[in-house]
């Protein structure tokens, strides 16, 4: 996601100061995406009422702050040495405390479940925006509807993938495998952030996108995908379920989305 941020705003700055972020900004964003999962991964451990989770969360979050913290660090070595604007640190200190908040407050949250996902999403789509953040101080309109798209088709992703799916627990009965969420609530959000990731992807198209032509050549089949799914989930109540083919259809928009970014910075 890092590579499509950078893609949009490399006109301008140099190809050497581009090739310095891309060096620069994969690990760091690679880094920064694993320390999102892994405090999520904590979250699902929590409270849980044997002693060996509650270690093995602790442990996780443990690794995910020492994760970030070295992600910051040479973030700012990067931005020092090359000379950046601070943008980029100022994102990170952002995810930084969303991190914090989470581990904090989302320990007894009723909603840790979505929360969990919401983390995941965030740290997948958050390089769009950080990897614009690394070529400029002034970052494109469109790189907010691409960050708000893919964030919200991520997020549906994964919540529908755990519809009607049961806490189950391991061979040795320690942890569960899957969150329990209320599947009315999974039904309601994601209908929701598909009907947000049409808007959001369609924007661009008529901003100052690069190469508007291969970008809607793209996202025409993206939206046309993600708006069955709308319609499957209309159709959907208690006796009649087409998660399994929405799940289908979100993975195969989001591919095609992150196409249709890619090939709209050409």
């Amino acid at each position: 996601m890092v590579l499509i941020g950078i893609s949009h705003t490399r006109f301008g700055i140099g190809v050497g100061r581009v090739n310095i972020n891309i060096i620069f900004g994969l690990p760091i964003f690679s880094i920064m995406t694993a320390s999102g999962m892994l405090i999520a991964s904590s979250l699902i451990f929590m409270n849980r009422e044997t002693e060996p989770t509650d270690l093995k969360s602790k442990k996780l979050t443990l690794l995910g702050v020492i994760l970030f913290l070295s992600a910051v660090l040479i973030s700012i070595f990067h931005t020092l040495f090359y000379n950046l604007n601070f943008l980029n640190l100022l994102l990170l200190s952002i995810l930084g405390t969303l991190w914090a908040f989470s581990i904090y407050y989302g320990k007894n949250s009723e909603y840790k479940g979505f929360l969990v996902f919401g983390i995941i999403s965030l740290s997948i789509s958050y390089g769009i925006i950080y990897g614009a953040a690394l070529n400029s101080f002034l970052i494109p309109v469109h790189i907010f509807f691409l960050f708000a798209g893919t964030l919200t088709l991520q997020l549906s992703k994964d919540l529908i993938t755990n519809f009607k799916k049961k806490p189950e627990k391991d061979i040795n009965g320690i942890f569960y495998i899957s969150l329990s969420l209320d599947d009315t609530k999974i039904h309601r959000i994601s209908l929701l952030s598909n009907l947000i990731a049409i808007l959001c992807f369609l924007v661009p198209y008529f901003l100052n996108i690069i190469n508007s032509m291969l970008y809607l050549i793209f996202i025409i089949p993206t939206l046309l995908l993600i708006a069955i799914a709308v319609i499957l989930h209309m159709l959907m109540n208690t006796e009649k379920s087409y998660y399994k083919t929405i799940r289908l259809l979100l993975r195969a928009s989001l591919f095609l989305s992150i196409l249709a970014m890619i090939l709209g910075s050409v």
